[in-house]
């Protein structure tokens, strides 16, 4: 009867470890908030706020869809109390998404897609140039100008370049990436 109870008892106590929901993050007392979700050409960004200690394998998670698509969340230090996070911009307008990091589920709303690009044209062969404010995750802005050689009557979409021009800058400026842009002018230039 003795080795029955033990037998019960472990058995228990197996169960209880196998099964435990306690992360290594709220084991320590860490706090982990969410505070914002953004769309950026990068992909879809959440920033949370922290306190304590996070390990780096609590630095990657996942987010999932209502309609049941899973994608990966990597996750970095921006500073001692901020992560930043990023993620598919696949789920960008699907609705209701559940973030899952370091042991905790967030809910949130995935936000929409940059609205369709406008189409530019320029009257006669030269440059069509665009004037973008660049708007950086440590809250700087940066403005660049864009020069796109063109044809007569071309229709160009001056978002697409700028788009990859904010790739270009999120390696440039590393660790910062872009959030967003925004063009302030477009005008047409004709070669000298």
């Amino acid at each position: 009867m003795k080795r029955i109870f033990q037998s019960i008892v472990l058995l228990g106590a197996i169960f209880a470890l196998a099964f435990s929901s306690v992360s290594p993050a709220q084991a320590q007392g860490t706090s982990l908030s969410l505070v914002k979700v953004t769309w950026s050409s990068s992909g879809i960004i959440f920033i949370f706020n922290f306190e304590g200690n996070l390990s780096k394998s609590e630095l990657t998670g996942s987010v999932k869809t209502n309609s049941g698509d899973e994608y990966p969340l990597y996750c970095w230090k921006l500073d001692d109390h901020t992560l930043r996070c990023t993620s598919s911009k696949k789920m960008a307008g699907q609705g209701d998404i559940a973030i899952s990091l370091a042991g905790r589920v967030f809910s949130a709303k995935a936000p929409n897609e940059r609205p369709e690009a406008r189409s530019y044209s320029c009257p006669q062969e030269g440059y069509a140039v665009g004037v973008y404010d660049y708007y950086l995750s440590d809250a700087s802005v940066e403005r660049w100008t864009l020069f796109i050689f063109v044809t007569a009557n071309e229709q160009i979409d001056m978002d697409y370049y700028a788009n990859d021009f904010a790739v270009f800058l999120q390696y440039y400026r590393s660790p910062l990436t872009v959030d967003r842009w925004t063009m302030i002018s477009f005008r047409c230039e004709t070669e000298p």
